[in-house]
């Protein structure tokens, strides 16, 4: 009788631990829910843009032959909208497009959220494993922590600001 409750224990307190992490896990992503959007871009131009009056701004460049490609670039950076709470991202579009929305903040939402930038280099963490896929981003607040499934190259993300539903 004595081994069988050895083994109960034995596998029965790292199962529980285990369990009780991933519950903690899930509970705290489920208190992430902003009622802003965030604005981003994928583009390497995107930390040149600003917001001035609450609207997209973006840099002039002399129109010299040797600014022509990053003229062209700027042209066509795209613009994405992500929702937090569907974890889901839609194209705003070109600079016109995303120059009409509202953009009430630049690093906290109103109601609190902020927008993180992890790096991640992979690796295993026994019993997980998890894949190496470049920078992650995360929306921290109201005492939770949730990752962000973006659009567009991520390698060069940008977050630009908070924008209303």
């Amino acid at each position: 009788m004595k081994p069988a409750y050895t083994l109960a224990i034995a596998f029965g307190v790292p199962l529980t631990l285990i369990g009780l992490v991933a519950l903690s896990t899930t509970v705290l992503q489920s208190r992430v829910e902003p009622a802003y959007d965030v604005l981003y871009t994928d583009s390497y131009l995107g930390s040149s843009y600003f917001v001035d009056a609450q609207h997209l701004v973006a840099p002039e460049y002399d129109a010299s032959a040797s600014n022509q490609y990053v003229i062209e670039q700027a042209r066509t950076t795209r613009f994405y909208r992500y929702d937090p709470v569907a974890d889901t991202s839609v194209v705003v579009g070109d600079f016109e497009a995303a120059k009409e929305l509202e953009i009430v903040s630049i690093d906290r939402s109103p109601d609190g959220y902020r927008v993180a930038g992890t790096e991640h280099e992979g690796g295993f963490l026994f019993p997980f494993f998890y894949p190496s896929d470049g920078n992650r981003f995360v929306i921290e607040g109201n005492g939770g922590r949730k990752g962000v499934s973006l659009m567009g190259n991520t390698y060069s993300t940008h977050i630009i600001g908070w924008v209303t539903k």
